[in-house]
């Protein structure tokens, strides 16, 4: 018998809800909130978003990969910070070097850590 009972009772609150819904009229909403809001934001460079050192050098880190993966110095010398610049020739002079097998361009690597990868590898 309990069981009937709450058979019924959930009948009768989904029909009540039913007929709610139904009665209910629909609004249609205001054409503001159908008009897209157009936010001009000025597009900054990342330089031009950056307030520090730190955040500068995750800007050049995209130059930096560029300038590996083409094997291109000329990329590292658009960068003006220097330290950055540094680490992409010695990334560049690293990959070159291991690619074609030649411990001369080792030497021209400044980072040590680079360096040494440079000449176990390079051989």
């Amino acid at each position: 018998m309990e069981k009937k009972n709450i058979i019924i009772t959930l009948v009768i609150l989904v029909l009540v809800f039913i007929v709610l819904i139904s009665v209910i009229p629909n609004k249609k909403p205001s054409q503001d909130l159908l008009e897209p809001k157009t936010q001009i934001i000025p597009s900054l460079t990342c330089e031009e978003r950056c307030k520090n050192k730190d955040c500068l050098k995750d800007c050049y880190i995209i130059t930096i990969n560029q300038a590996v993966l083409a094997q291109d110095i000329n990329l590292c010398n658009t960068i003006p910070l220097e330290e950055s610049k540094q680490l992409c020739l010695d990334k560049v002079n690293l990959k070159t070097a291991v690619l074609s097998k030649d411990l001369g361009k080792c030497s021209l690597i400044v980072n040590e850590n680079l360096k040494q990868t440079c000449l176990e590898n390079a051989k």
